[in-house]
Parts: structure tokens; C-alpha cells; sequence
């Protein structure tokens, strides 16, 4: 599951590195749905320093891959190396709605936050973060 970031938010990856000459990224995924996550027309929202130009800007797929056994992501706009290397170490976070997961005994983790965390019958504390 992903963690829960600005305004019900789910972190679904972060840029790794620039491949190749064509503007090409490796990603880390944090989605267990990595080819319906990432198809052509999804947007997703950048956390990246205050100082990058892409600072509360959102990216829009072009095309999702595996190359190698790894994610590799192509942006609207990125079309280069160059434009590619801006992007590294870049969050991406997609909207979420408040629904719970289509499995029965899966929860996202932003879900957790406010619930006491109990063994037996000792609350041992309140869940802040996760």
C-alpha cells in the first residue's frame, strides 16, 4: 500500500534515473498495479524541492514499459535526457478516492491514521503516521 500525501493523495513511484536518449525514466514502483496505474493519459502530481521548475506540476504518461524487468516511464513533454534528468528523485502521487481496496482484508495506509493500536485489551497508542 502507499503512503497517504497532500489532500488524500497515495504515493504510486519515484523517479530513479534517466534511461537512455529519449527522455526515458526508471521508476521505483509503490503500486501493486503498475500496468493499470501507469497507462498513456494518467496524471499524476510531482513532489520534488521548492526550487525545481516542476514544483506543483502534474506529468502526464505517454507510454509505461518494462524494459529489463524494470519500470521504465515516458512523460508528455519529456523528451530528452536533458529534460529526463530534471525529474530524478521525483515523487508521483495520483488522486485517491476515499473507498476502501477491492480486497476484503486490504486497507490503504492513510486509512490507519487516528486508529488505536491495541494489544489484548491495552490501547497502547494512537496510530499518527505511517
Amino acid at each position: 500500500m502507499a503512503a497517504q500525501g497532500p489532500k488524500n493523495q497515495l504515493r504510486v513511484g519515484r523517479v530513479l534515473k534517466a534511461h537512455g536518449l529519449k527522455g526515458a525514466l526508471k521508476l521505483e514502483l509503490y503500486t501493486d498495479d503498475p500496468d493499470g496505474r501507469f497507462v498513456p493519459g494518467a496524471s499524476f502530481t510531482l513532489q520534488v524541492p521548492e526550487h525545481s521548475r516542476w514544483h506543483r506540476k502534474t506529468v502526464t504518461v505517454r507510454e509505461f514499459r518494462w524494459m529489463n524487468a524494470s519500470p521504465v516511464i515516458f512523460f508528455e513533454g519529456v523528451d530528452d535526457r536533458n529534460e529526463a534528468e530534471t525529474l530524478v528523485k521525483a515523487i508521483l502521487w495520483v488522486d485517491q478516492d476515499d473507498s476502501s481496496p477491492d480486497e476484503p482484508d486490504a486497507w490503504y495506509d492513510h486509512q490507519l491514521i487516528g486508529l488505536d493500536a491495541v494489544r489484548g485489551d491495552e490501547v497502547l497508542g494512537r496510530i499518527a503516521r505511517v
